[in-house]
């Protein structure tokens, strides 16, 4: 923080709450290295088919954890059968994001990753990229296709060891090489394990029981996000992600569409509320049923957050608002991806990029888009009759 610009009294107010944030982390480590016991017992499908096993390490929010799940299903569908447990910061959302993907057995806290890998058959992080820990070569000869997979991610690895040796770090240098390889965020671990990237889709158990009681007809209104991961440390109530302007972009929308009520998702920790939204629903939703709401909605404008990817999921386009990352390597194409109108691309330039911009502006001039660029794409997609004909029709 002191060397991208912040003054000495920031720096000590950024070093105490991410120590404040992180201590938790800690005492969390400590007490499961402490209580760490060996993988109980291989899941029931792998003692009867024989079929290998593998740990899987995740870090990062939702959206990374979403793309591992894709890149999993993926890899199964390409490369055979196989079991796999994963090990993340968050089980529990874990268990849920990957409950559709066949093969899943388990999730475990990331901290037992290391002691616990050389349990099973293959070892690997999924990112960016893909890293490959230890295979057991002997185990996977019975799944040649996996194991030619986990060898040319190996071998991949090779172009991109700089990268991956000091990630996250290099993340933004990581993105340039990719997309000099036509690759983006969501086919470089595809281009390293030689498969084919399947749909986007998947089929995440959504809480319509939840989505019903807020009384919302589905496909006639639009959700809007403009928080951050809450994990990340800043020095305010704000990220560099944040967009300063959502109060124009919901006039606007209100002036033309009046008929569509707008809905404003988020957690509280990092959300503030938009004025002029119809449904400030801040800190009042599970994770299953912003999902379900993301799900029936007719359009869903954010930042560049894991909700995007999220309503990938269910095939909701959205509206996406670009700053301090990259259009290119992390834009859906599907999506209307709003770029800088000066500067960004600033991501992993500085490691607190997401907290202070690496130029010291109060307000990031990347996130200066007009509010009448941002919403003309939704607005064309939205137009539509009254909300009587709507009904009928």
């Amino acid at each position: 923080m002191r060397a991208t610009g912040g003054s000495r009294l920031e720096t000590a107010r950024f070093a105490s709450k991410f120590i404040v944030k992180r201590s938790g982390y800690v005492l969390r480590h400590a007490m499961l290295c402490l209580n760490a016991r060996p993988r109980v017992a291989a899941p029931a499908q792998l003692v009867l088919e024989a079929a290998p096993a593998l740990a899987i390490k995740i870090t990062g929010g939702i959206g990374d954890a979403i793309m591992a799940a894709r890149l999993m299903r993926d890899l199964r569908d390409s490369a055979g059968h196989f079991v796999f447990d994963v090990y993340a910061n968050d089980p529990a959302v874990i268990d849920w994001i990957f409950a559709p993907v066949a093969g899943f057995g388990k999730s475990y806290s990331v901290f037992l990753f290391d002691r616990r890998r050389p349990d099973y058959d293959a070892a690997m992080y999924v990112s960016h990229f893909v890293q490959v820990y230890e295979t057991r070569e002997e185990t996977l000869q019975r799944a040649p296709a996996l194991a030619a997979a986990l060898r040319a991610a190996m071998a991949y690895e090779e172009r991109i060891r700089d990268f991956v040796a000091l990630h996250p770090a290099r993340d933004n240098h990581l993105a340039r090489f990719a997309l000099g390889q036509t690759l983006t965020r969501m086919s470089l671990a595809y281009a390293m394990l030689g498969i084919e990237k399947g749909a986007d889709r998947l089929a995440l158990a959504v809480d319509e029981a939840g989505f019903a009681k807020f009384g919302l007809p589905a496909g006639l209104y639009v959700t809007v996000h403009n928080g951050f991961d809450e994990n990340m440390v800043v020095l305010g109530r704000a990220s560099t992600k944040i967009y300063p302007r959502f109060e124009q972009v919901v006039a606007a929308l209100k002036r033309d569409l009046p008929h569509l009520p707008v809905v404003q998702l988020g957690v509280k920790a990092t959300s503030r509320a938009i004025a002029g939204v119809d449904r400030v629903l801040i800190g009042q939703t599970s994770l299953a049923e912003a999902a379900a709401l993301i799900k029936h909605a007719a359009w869903h404008i954010d930042v560049e957050s894991g909700l995007v990817h999220l309503a990938r999921c269910f095939g909701t386009r959205c509206t996406v608002i670009f700053g301090p990352t990259s259009v290119a390597y992390f834009g859906y194409k599907d999506n209307d991806n709003i770029a800088p109108s000066a500067c960004g691309d600033c991501w992993w330039l500085t490691e607190t990029w997401m907290a202070k911009c690496p130029k010291g502006h109060a307000v990031p001039v990347c996130t200066g888009q007009d509010a009448e660029r941002i919403t003309q794409a939704a607005r064309a997609a939205l137009r539509a009759p009254a909300p009587a004909e709507m009904l009928a029709g």
